[in-house]
């Protein structure tokens, strides 16, 4: 009798993941870094079954429904390193592929986004996501004034502005945009809800965070041209925990490219008095390389009828 009760739980237990609308849960971090990559082929279905190379989706039509064939996403909530890599030959020129990396585990006070956005057919678009937060508490020592630079070097084909960009319909373009934030909390940590769609720490933290407050900020959807460098200058206060929120974006489509492999970094010049978070013992580590909830509900539902049709098997057996 146990059995049959167990097993109707688990069955139960596989619907509740698929039909819920449970909340998304959170996590409590000082650090993190995750990355996205998006590859789209902007053709419709009768563009595709014609051979057509022309795109007639994404700015070309204003329309991106059913246009994405491959998403990559790494996230590690509590530690300082994320990456992916996409594999889908649109997302692709000549040897390069289109990816993301971030790591804020080197020298103290210096975070590096290395990133490239490739296309090089005609109906493909592509962009590439890295995002990475650091922490740190200050003990009084050393000038309350700081300075941060942010710097970027890259090389890029039809690089235009991001208003041009969304209105430049089938023509090969690209664009960068660059985010770094400077902000403090009256705690070491806040809360962040880990999704698929993108959300900027900074953003997270003002809506969970404990006296939030926004010490230095720079923000440029048209970088048009590299290398770029921005000072950003913020005050320290004891008692506060800082957090650095450094943000890249590229976007590429219909044969143009970026290359930020060069390295975008961001560095604190003076650390004095500055100690920073440790990464966590036990980071929460998602990537969509593994089954998602759906996926896993879906699984667990096959596995439900799996055991119906034994059960029912059973029966037959047990009255003939």
């Amino acid at each position: 009798m146990a059995q049959p009760i167990v097993s109707r739980l688990f069955c139960a237990v596989a619907g509740f993941l698929i039909f819920s609308n449970a909340p998304a849960f959170a996590i409590t971090v000082s650090n993190a870094a995750h990355t996205f990559s998006f590859v789209r082929d902007c053709r419709s279905a009768a563009s595709r079954a014609l051979g057509s190379t022309v795109p007639d989706k994404c700015e070309a039509s204003g329309d991106f429904s059913s246009t994405k064939v491959e998403e990559t996403y790494d996230g590690n909530y509590g530690g300082l390193v994320a990456s992916n890599l996409t594999t889908s030959t649109l997302a692709s020129s000549g040897t390069d592929q289109t990816r993301s990396y971030v790591d804020a585990s080197g020298a103290l006070g210096v975070l590096t986004i290395k990133q490239g956005a490739f296309t090089s057919l005609p109906y493909a678009r592509v962009s590439s996501h890295s995002e990475a937060l650091q922490s740190y508490s200050w003990d009084g020592l050393g000038s309350s004034n700081r300075t941060l630079n942010a710097a970027i070097n890259f090389t890029a084909t039809g690089l235009i502005g991001k208003s041009l960009f969304d209105t430049s319909g089938d023509t090969a373009a690209s664009f960068v945009t660059g985010t770094v934030r400077v902000f403090s909390l009256l705690t070491a940590s806040f809360d962040v809800t880990p999704s698929a769609e993108f959300q900027n720490f900074s953003d997270q933290a003002f809506l969970t965070g404990t006296g939030y407050q926004l010490e230095a900020s720079f923000d440029s959807a048209d970088v048009l041209g590299s290398p770029l460098s921005n000072n950003l200058n913020f005050n320290l206060q004891t008692g506060r925990y800082y957090f650095i929120d450094s943000y890249l974006g590229l976007w590429a489509k219909f044969g143009a490219s970026i290359d930020a492999t060069h390295t975008f970094t961001t560095t604190i010049g003076d650390m004095t008095g500055l100690t920073a978070a440790s990464p966590s013992d036990q980071p929460l580590e998602i990537t969509n390389k593994v089954p998602e909830p759906a996926s896993m509900a879906l699984s667990l539902l096959g596995l439900c009828s799996l055991i119906a049709v034994s059960r029912r098997r059973k029966g037959s057996d047990t009255s003939s």
